[in-house]
């Protein structure tokens, strides 16, 4: 079992089953960890596709309440989500919702 480490970015788990496998053989499964530094460069430099996914996935952690998430990052979020979303009409429909939550995230409590 890999653990996350205090250095890691993430860790990368890939299943596969052996080519001609049958439903029932068993998946093998590999697991590294991707530390901050082989991952190299700022994510503002990734390709859009990249940053959109990276937007997506750490928002999902806020809303899901992950304690690896932090609102704290919403600016940042947004600015990935902007400079990604480029003319994709699905992309612009999530950019609106994702405004729209948002405003709902920093309403004020009664």
């Amino acid at each position: 079992e890999v653990t996350i480490g205090e250095g890691d970015l993430c860790i990368v788990r890939v299943r596969y089953k052996a080519v001609g496998a049958g439903e029932d053989d068993p998946a093998m499964e590999v697991s590294s960890n991707l530390t901050f530094e082989a991952a190299g460069g700022d994510l503002m430099d990734a390709d859009a596709d990249f940053r959109w996914a990276a937007a997506i996935a750490a928002f999902a952690e806020i809303l899901k309440g992950s304690p690896y998430a932090s609102e704290a990052n919403l600016t940042t979020i947004e600015t990935l989500i902007e400079g990604a979303a480029g003319d994709d009409p699905e992309r612009g429909e999530f950019k609106y919702l994702f405004g729209e939550t948002v405003k709902l995230l920093n309403a004020p409590t009664e």
